[in-house]
Protein backbone atom coordinates (compact mmCIF):
# COMPACT_ATOMS: atom_id res chain seq x y z
CA UNK A 1 0.00 0.00 0.00
CA UNK A 2 2.80 2.50 0.49
CA UNK A 3 4.46 1.58 -2.55
CA UNK A 4 1.40 2.37 -4.60
CA UNK A 5 0.88 5.74 -2.32
CA UNK A 6 4.63 6.67 -3.47
CA UNK A 7 3.83 5.75 -6.89
CA UNK A 8 0.60 7.83 -6.78
CA UNK A 9 2.25 10.76 -5.28
CA UNK A 10 5.13 11.18 -8.07
CA UNK A 11 2.61 10.55 -11.11
CA UNK A 12 0.67 14.02 -9.24
CA UNK A 13 4.00 15.83 -9.35
CA UNK A 14 4.74 14.51 -12.81
CA UNK A 15 1.05 16.02 -13.86
CA UNK A 16 1.77 18.95 -11.96
CA UNK A 17 5.39 19.40 -13.98
CA UNK A 18 3.27 19.02 -17.40
CA UNK A 19 4.94 15.83 -17.99
CA UNK A 20 1.86 13.74 -18.58
CA UNK A 21 3.35 10.14 -20.14
CA UNK A 22 5.36 9.95 -16.88
CA UNK A 23 2.31 10.62 -14.97
CA UNK A 24 0.41 8.00 -16.84
CA UNK A 25 2.90 5.17 -16.03
CA UNK A 26 3.29 6.34 -12.05
CA UNK A 27 -0.57 6.40 -11.38
CA UNK A 28 -0.70 2.87 -13.85
CA UNK A 29 2.41 1.62 -11.38
CA UNK A 30 0.10 2.17 -8.19
CA UNK A 31 -2.87 1.08 -9.98
CA UNK A 32 -1.42 -2.33 -10.53
CA UNK A 33 0.32 -2.88 -7.31
CA UNK A 34 -3.02 -1.82 -5.61
CA UNK A 35 -5.93 -2.17 -7.82
CA UNK A 36 -8.61 -0.40 -5.19
CA UNK A 37 -6.37 2.50 -5.18
CA UNK A 38 -9.28 5.02 -6.15
CA UNK A 39 -7.59 8.21 -6.51
CA UNK A 40 -4.80 6.48 -8.52
CA UNK A 41 -7.56 4.90 -10.55
CA UNK A 42 -9.24 8.17 -11.22
CA UNK A 43 -5.89 10.36 -11.65
CA UNK A 44 -4.64 8.22 -14.02
CA UNK A 45 -8.43 8.22 -16.23
CA UNK A 46 -7.28 11.85 -15.94
CA UNK A 47 -4.76 11.21 -17.74
CA UNK A 48 -5.62 9.22 -19.89
CA UNK A 49 -8.80 11.46 -21.38
CA UNK A 50 -7.55 14.34 -21.00
CA UNK A 51 -3.93 14.44 -22.02
CA UNK A 52 -3.62 11.49 -24.18
CA UNK A 53 -7.04 11.20 -26.00
CA UNK A 54 -7.53 7.48 -24.66
CA UNK A 55 -10.58 7.84 -23.59
CA UNK A 56 -11.75 3.88 -24.09
CA UNK A 57 -9.34 3.07 -21.78
CA UNK A 58 -10.11 5.96 -19.44
CA UNK A 59 -13.57 4.62 -18.66
CA UNK A 60 -12.46 1.72 -17.72
CA UNK A 61 -10.02 3.21 -14.83
CA UNK A 62 -12.97 6.36 -14.30
CA UNK A 63 -15.71 3.32 -14.14
CA UNK A 64 -13.81 1.38 -11.53
CA UNK A 65 -13.11 5.03 -9.61
CA UNK A 66 -16.35 5.45 -9.39
CA UNK A 67 -17.59 2.02 -8.02
CA UNK A 68 -14.92 2.18 -5.29
CA UNK A 69 -15.75 5.39 -4.14
CA UNK A 70 -19.53 6.57 -5.15
CA UNK A 71 -19.37 9.53 -3.16
CA UNK A 72 -16.61 11.50 -4.97
CA UNK A 73 -18.22 14.21 -7.18
CA UNK A 74 -14.76 15.13 -8.67
CA UNK A 75 -15.21 11.39 -10.11
CA UNK A 76 -18.63 11.20 -11.77
CA UNK A 77 -17.53 14.64 -13.19
CA UNK A 78 -14.60 12.86 -14.85
CA UNK A 79 -16.67 9.83 -16.00
CA UNK A 80 -19.35 12.24 -17.08
CA UNK A 81 -16.47 13.70 -19.69
CA UNK A 82 -15.26 10.69 -20.76
CA UNK A 83 -18.65 9.26 -21.36
CA UNK A 84 -19.22 13.04 -23.31
CA UNK A 85 -15.95 12.51 -25.85
CA UNK A 86 -16.89 8.69 -26.53
CA UNK A 87 -20.55 10.12 -27.40
CA UNK A 88 -22.31 8.29 -24.77
CA UNK A 89 -25.06 11.90 -24.16
CA UNK A 90 -27.44 10.41 -21.71
CA UNK A 91 -24.82 8.90 -19.43
CA UNK A 92 -22.66 11.78 -19.27
CA UNK A 93 -25.72 13.83 -18.60
CA UNK A 94 -26.52 11.48 -15.54
CA UNK A 95 -22.84 11.60 -13.90
CA UNK A 96 -23.08 14.98 -14.25
CA UNK A 97 -25.74 15.29 -12.79
CA UNK A 98 -24.88 13.25 -9.71
CA UNK A 99 -21.62 15.12 -9.69
CA UNK A 100 -23.55 18.10 -9.35
CA UNK A 101 -25.65 16.63 -6.07
CA UNK A 102 -22.85 15.34 -4.46
CA UNK A 103 -20.73 18.66 -4.97
CA UNK A 104 -23.36 20.48 -3.42
CA UNK A 105 -24.18 18.31 -0.57
CA UNK A 106 -20.39 18.81 0.21
CA UNK A 107 -19.89 21.94 0.20
CA UNK A 108 -22.98 22.60 2.06
CA UNK A 109 -21.14 21.26 4.88
CA UNK A 110 -17.41 23.09 3.78
CA UNK A 111 -16.37 26.29 5.60
CA UNK A 112 -16.68 28.78 2.76
CA UNK A 113 -13.50 30.18 3.04
CA UNK A 114 -12.21 26.86 2.13
CA UNK A 115 -14.41 26.68 -1.08
CA UNK A 116 -13.32 30.25 -2.26
CA UNK A 117 -9.79 29.62 -1.23
CA UNK A 118 -10.54 26.45 -4.23
CA UNK A 119 -12.22 28.35 -6.39
CA UNK A 120 -9.23 30.50 -7.43
CA UNK A 121 -7.18 27.87 -7.97
CA UNK A 122 -9.80 26.26 -10.21
CA UNK A 123 -6.92 27.33 -13.30
CA UNK A 124 -4.12 25.04 -12.02
CA UNK A 125 -2.82 22.13 -13.49
CA UNK A 126 -3.06 19.28 -10.89
CA UNK A 127 -4.35 15.81 -10.85
CA UNK A 128 -8.02 15.78 -9.46
CA UNK A 129 -7.22 13.63 -5.98
CA UNK A 130 -9.73 12.41 -3.58
CA UNK A 131 -10.14 15.21 -1.01
CA UNK A 132 -13.73 17.06 -0.38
Amino acid sequence: AAAAALFSNAGGIYYQRGNPEAARAHFAAAVELRPDYAEALVNLALVLSEDMRSYSQALVHARRAVALRPEHPKSHHLLGNILQSLGHEPEAHLRFKTAEALAAGQLANAPRGLYQWRATRVGERQPAGLGP
